[in-house]
């Protein structure tokens, strides 16, 4: 071919789409590697540790197991025992849904990571390396989201619209901040994005005359969601607008969406029927969440006197209200503060021509109200940054909707020179990308998340304690994954540590950390009355079998560890 001629092809034929796209690839790809470099420091949210530590489990055969054990576990495994005991050092998992721990462990056999890593490595490298697979993952995750964003926006609209809600989606903050803090949501907004997909490519099949492909797509839809459920069982919650969409928009094909639910329950219903078996209840330990006070403080899977009854007695009106309100007035907070989110809420003033564009928006807003209910329900309030925060995952469908009503005002505005309708969509772009480009701002978040998380230390403390030995701790999920030793969450009260002490396993040492003493006195008073002298640093328990302590470091002696003898000592004469 002719230099003309090529040279012709790249700038109007097919070259042309080759060039952008590639130039759209190296700029996400800059952007991935400037944002993991800048803002990665570690973990700093317990479900990530939590569910790190159960792919790890995973990846050494050991089943999914958990040495996160938390005391309404413990209660609820042993109300299942005739003698009212249990092997505290194998315990099932019955909190989290199994996906992505299972993928987790893939990724670390994959990847071959070594979890061995000595306090003066991680002191070296700033980090724990186990965790970076997970990262890169879920930055994985965040890409294929982003094409499948990008797809389902040309499938709807147009070029121009997709280019907007891509856009939109790769500079909001919180999308990249979910993506390396390690949690799930990376890969359940994927999950729920090609769900999205699916049914609209359903609606588009259902449109054709001979409706071919119909069945397939409304299979693979159900599918994603089902998937979505195994990676986190809040998404149950989507299950009734997914089925009232679907049966009202095939009502005259009935078998499609009869099938569809087919597939649902195939899905979900095997891990179901596993957390009853296991523990006597098809949602696991999860009717705890139910026992939330409102304010996050109090947890009942802290509480060995938790009984499945008690948990839905305690659930009230109130707080289903005060979280309602809670979510409606944080909302925008909750979305990443992305304008494309107001544009999303405004577009219901304006009715699109095509009308599965408008049943899929309705889906949208349906299914984030239904967010909001289930969310009040678990959690009167969240931050944006925790795997409560379900209203995210719907993240993309609202960016859809929100680019296609700013292409609407855009329309209006009626700009005839191109340069300037350019310069209005960079303008907005630029809005979006305002939280992006203040995190990115100096200075650089500091090494390791600490407070209060400090991995040297935590693998220090944890390594004292021999493999068959369970330590207590008020951060068990840092000391399970971190240490990887069976680690118990501190009860709320001591006569509950007596409890498991004397009937369950004897608790050999506690590591409290910056998560207990930095609350305000008059908290530590009224909360942990029971341990309050041991986090003020002033007496112990009458007959506490813990009664070696000492103050560790970083900083102004900021960890204590408890033990039944005096263990840094061994450690020392060993070192020698």
């Amino acid at each position: 071919m002719p230099l003309q001629e090529s040279l012709h092809a790249l700038e109007i034929g097919g070259g042309k789409k080759w060039i952008q796209a590639s130039t759209m690839l190296m700029c996400y790809l800059g952007l991935t590697l400037l944002y993991f470099v800048t803002q990665f420091h570690g973990f700093n949210q317990p479900e990530a540790m939590d569910c790190a530590q159960l792919g790890r489990q995973m990846s050494r055969g050991d089943g999914y197991t958990t040495k996160f054990i938390r005391p309404s576990q413990l209660a609820q495994m042993a109300s299942l025992t005739p003698d009212g005991k249990v092997n505290a050092l194998v315990q099932p998992e019955i909190m989290h849904a199994p996906l992505y721990p299972m993928v987790l462990g893939l990724v670390f056999q994959v990847a071959g990571t070594e979890f061995n890593q000595t306090p003066s490595k991680m002191m070296a490298d700033m980090s724990y390396p186990p965790e970076r697979p997970i990262v890169i993952f879920n930055l994985l995750c965040l890409f294929l989201t982003g094409t499948i964003l990008y797809v389902l926006a040309l499938r709807i609209f147009d070029s121009r619209v997709a280019f907007v809600a891509a856009g939109a989606y790769v500079v909001c903050d919180l999308i990249w901040q979910f993506a390396i803090s390690g949690i799930s949501t990376s890969l359940v907004m994927l999950f729920v994005t090609g769900m999205l997909a699916c049914l609209n490519e359903a609606l588009l099949a259902n449109e054709s005359e001979n409706g071919k492909g119909v069945l397939a797509w409304m299979v693979v839809s159900a599918g994603c969601l089902g998937l979505a459920i195994l990676t986190r069982l809040m998404l149950l919650w989507m299950v009734p607008p997914f089925l009232g969409f679907i049966f009202f928009n095939f009502r005259h094909r009935l078998i499609v969406p009869i099938i569809g639910t087919v597939m649902l329950v195939v899905a979900v219903a095997p891990w179901l029927y596993r957390n009853y078996t296991v523990s006597g209840s098809v949602v696991g330990g999860n009717l705890t969440w139910t026992m939330e006070d409102g304010s996050g403080k109090f947890s009942a899977e802290r509480s060995y006197t938790y009984t499945p009854e008690v948990a839905w007695a305690r659930s009230n009106h109130r707080k289903v209200i005060f979280g309602t309100k809670y979510m409606f007035m944080h909302g925008f907070e909750l979305l990443g503060a992305s304008a494309i989110v107001l544009m999303f809420a405004v577009s219901f003033f304006h009715p699109f021509k095509r009308s599965r564009a408008r049943w899929l928006r309705v889906f949208v807003l349906v299914s984030a109200l239904f967010m909001v209910l289930g969310t009040s329900v678990v959690r009167a309030q969240c931050d944006p940054l925790e795997d409560w925060n379900n209203l995210v995952l719907l993240w993309p469908g609202f960016a859809i909707f929100g680019a296609a009503f700013f292409y609407v005002l855009l329309e209006r505005l009626d700009l005839q020179m191109v340069i300037a309708r350019y310069g209005v969509i960079a303008l907005f772009l630029l809005i979006c990308a305002l939280p992006m480009m203040v995190t990115l701002m100096p200075p650089r978040p500091s090494p390791y998340q600490y407070p209060p998380y400090f991995p040297p230390m935590i693998r220090t403390v944890s390594q004292m304690m021999k493999t068959d030995e369970v330590i207590m701790s008020d951060m068990p999920w840092a000391t399970a994954w971190y240490g990887d030793r069976v680690s118990l969450w501190m009860p709320h009260d001591i006569k509950e540590f007596y409890s498991i002490n004397d009937s369950q396993h004897v608790i050999s040492g506690l590591l409290l950390t910056p998560i207990s003493w930095s609350w305000p006195l008059m908290e530590i008073d009224r909360g942990e009355a029971d341990w309050a002298p041991m986090i003020r640093r002033q007496t112990l328990p009458r007959g506490f079998p813990l009664d070696a302590y000492t103050a560790l470091p970083p900083n102004r002696n900021e960890y204590t560890f408890f033990s039944d003898r005096m263990r840094w000592r061994e450690d020392m004469k060993e070192a020698k």
